[in-house]
């Protein structure tokens, strides 16, 4: 099972998917959770550094103001479940 419970936890390295660290199956979970947790393609994230340790840098690709929007819902949503 993958888990994402708020974005100050994902910021601290707390994101955690179940798929094994193998063959970039973890990263392909991980864009995947992130993608959905965020209302965007899977196709507009890609690991912009750390493809093969725990810290990630993630790249968004897209309408900077349209990702942001999303971003901004995404955490006001989380703020307050």
């Amino acid at each position: 099972m993958s888990s994402l419970k708020s974005p100050f936890e994902a910021a601290a390295g707390g994101v955690r998917v179940t798929a094994p660290a193998r063959d970039g199956k973890a990263n392909v979970a991980l864009l995947k959770l992130l993608a959905k947790e965020w209302g965007l393609a899977r196709s507009t994230l890609r690991i912009a550094a750390g493809e093969h340790d725990r810290r990630k840098s993630i790249h968004l690709a897209g309408d900077p103001p349209l990702l942001l929007g999303k971003l901004q819902r995404w955490i006001e949503d989380v703020r307050y479940d």
